[in-house]
């Protein structure tokens, strides 16, 4: 390893190329209120990937944070006093452009048909939540197993609600999961590997105690045409 100055030459997390590194924050500091966890987790990155996985920092913390579960979490809420309605005002959120220009009142139901009300709802970048998503998992599995993730992996990326957590969580620790590592009580994760080829993960998210995430990450040839 070479040093230039205060930086040191490593291999991306990201990209897996020999650069120049500093240290990227894989679950961001925007999510947290300050004082941040003294765990927070981080990886070595290019200024490319640094870069770009920071352009959807904002994006991923007004997702969660405007999620109708989410948003019941007090950190979210003080987050989204301190930070989200600044971005609001200053037209830099994405997730408020989408919600102002295409939000519709639909009615909300538990999957047992139970009616809730009715709830405003708009869609989200599919595309981005998974590029977003991709970019967690392999910076996660960098800090795990110190190991780059492969490019070519399949990933899918699904939403649960609260009352399924139990239910998910009791399968998943069956299979003896990675985790779960938390940073209080805004982020926590878990991930199991397939014994025959490790990078065949399947991990568990949650944020804010109240918004529950699965990514499933396959090698192409595990997945069905």
């Amino acid at each position: 390893m070479k040093k230039r100055g205060k930086r040191k030459i490593r291999e991306c997390a990201y990209c897996g190329e020999m650069k120049e590194v500093s240290r990227d924050h894989v679950i961001p500091e925007c999510l947290f209120k300050r004082p941040y966890p003294a765990n927070l987790i981080t990886v070595p990155a290019c200024d490319k990937c640094n870069n770009a996985k920071s352009l959807n920092d904002d994006f991923l913390r007004d997702m969660l944070i405007c999620d109708i579960f989410g948003s019941q979490s007090p950190v979210a809420q003080d987050i989204f006093h301190e930070k989200v309605l600044s971005s609001v005002r200053q037209d830099s959120s994405v997730i408020a452009r989408d919600a102002t220009l295409n939000a519709r009142v639909e009615p909300f139901y538990t999957k047992q048909g139970v009616y809730l009300g009715h709830e405003t709802s708009f869609p989200i970048d599919s595309e981005r939540v998974k590029v977003i998503f991709t970019a967690l998992v392999r910076g996660l599995y960098y800090d795990a197993r110190r190991q780059r993730f492969p490019d070519n992996y399949v990933i899918e990326v699904l939403r649960y609600y609260p009352w399924d957590f139990e239910e998910v969580w009791q399968v998943f620790f069956q299979l003896h999961p990675n985790g779960p590592r938390t940073l209080g009580n805004v982020f926590g994760c878990a991930f199991v590997s397939a014994q025959e080829e490790p990078f065949s993960t399947y991990w568990l998210f949650w944020f804010y105690e109240r918004v529950l995430i699965s990514v499933s990450a396959m090698h192409p040839k595990f997945v069905h045409p």
